[in-house]
This record gives C-alpha cells, structure tokens and sequence, in this order.
C-alpha cells in the first residue's frame, strides 16, 4: 500500500500523472485507489511491470485537482 496523507496549506494544482516503483516486479493482479476516502475508477489507470519496476500511470484523471489536494491510499494486490 502506498498513502499520502495531506497537511499544510500548500497549493500546487498540478495532477499527479505517474508513480513509479522499483523493486516491484511483478505485476499487480489489480489496484484499488481512494482519494479522501472515496474509491476512484481505475480503468483509466494503467500499469506495466518490466526490469524490477512497476510503472502506474494515468492517474492525472483522478487527480485533476492537485498531487498533493487530498488523501490518496493505493494498494496493489497480488
């Protein structure tokens, strides 16, 4: 699972669009995504495994408000 946990005022505006992890070969058999609790689609998100990475990426649609606007808890299940 990965969480961010927002604090502050800092206004950014600008979507988080990728994460990339390393050490994580394998791909996922699914994801969940949350922000501020609420579940997010996440056919729109995509995610590839290749030389001990794991790359997601879309996530600019679920997060068009801001990298760092909300909470935000993805898990990947294997």
């Amino acid at each position: 699972m990965l969480s961010t946990k927002v604090t502050g005022a800092f206004q950014d505006g600008i979507p988080l669009a990728n994460i990339t992890i390393a050490g994580a070969s394998a791909l996922p058999k699914d994801i969940n995504l949350h922000i501020d609790g609420a579940a997010c689609e996440t056919s729109i998100i995509e995610v590839k495994a290749g030389g001990n990475v794991t790359y997601i990426t879309g996530l600019e649609g679920v997060t068009t408000a801001g990298a760092w606007q909300s909470d935000m808890t993805l898990n990947l299940v294997y």
